[in-house]
C-alpha cells in the first residue's frame, strides 16, 4: 500500500495573489514579483511589490505509530509546524509606493487574508513597521518600503509502515 503525497500549498504564491487581489493591481504585467524567480526589471513608473522568505523555522516536530484495524497494518504519522518570516517590498519611482503601503497592511490583516488563512490552516501574524529603504537610481529616486510579516502552519503526514509478519494478536494463556 503506498501512501498517498500531501498537497502542501504553495504559501508565498498564495500571498502574492492576495496582495495583488487586495490593492487591485493587474495581473499583466506581473506587479507582485515572488523574491528568486524568474523576472525582468520593471522598466515602468507603476507601482510594484516583492514578497519574499526571509527565514524558516521549524516548531514541533513529532512522529507517532499507530495501528490501523480495517487495513490490518502499522502506521507512522508526522507531524511539523513551521513559522516562516515572509517580507514585502513596495516599490515604484512615483510617491506611490509611499502613498499606498498602508494598504499591504490591509491586505495582510483583512477579511480576505483570514478567509485564506482559515482555508489554508495558516494564521499571518502582524507585519512589522516599514522600513524606508529608497535609494537613488541612475538619475531618479526608487521610493521603496519594506515590512515583515510571520505566517504560522501546519504540515502532517499518514503513510503505512511496512512489517514483516502480522501484527501480534495478544492471547491470554491459563495455565491449569
Amino acid at each position: 500500500m503506498q501512501a498517498e503525497p500531501q498537497t502542501v500549498p504553495d504559501t508565498i504564491a498564495l500571498l502574492a495573489t492576495l496582495l495583488r487581489r487586495e490593492l487591485r493591481l493587474p495581473e499583466l504585467p506581473p506587479r507582485v514579483l515572488v523574491y528568486n524567480t524568474n523576472w525582468d526589471i520593471p522598466q515602468t513608473n507603476d507601482l510594484f511589490l516583492v514578497i519574499g522568505i526571509l527565514a524558516d523555522d521549524n516548531y514541533g516536530e513529532g512522529q507517532g505509530y499507530s495501528y490501523d484495524p480495517v487495513a490490518q497494518n502499522l502506521v507512522e504519522n508526522q507531524i511539523v509546524a513551521r513559522s516562516t518570516t515572509y517580507t514585502v517590498d513596495a516599490f515604484s519611482v512615483t510617491t506611490e509606493a509611499r502613498r499606498r503601503r498602508h494598504e499591504i497592511l490591509f491586505a495582510l490583516q483583512g477579511d480576505a487574508a483570514q478567509r485564506l488563512s482559515e482555508r489554508h490552516s495558516l494564521r499571518i501574524f502582524r507585519p512589522t513597521p516599514f522600513v524606508d529603504l529608497s535609494h537613488l537610481e541612475a538619475s531618479r529616486r526608487l521610493n521603496r518600503y519594506q515590512t515583515q510579516f510571520a505566517v504560522f502552519e501546519g504540515f502532517g503526514q499518514t503513510k503505512p509502515v511496512p512489517i514483516l509478519t502480522p501484527p501480534f494478536k495478544p492471547e491470554l494463556l491459563i495455565n491449569a
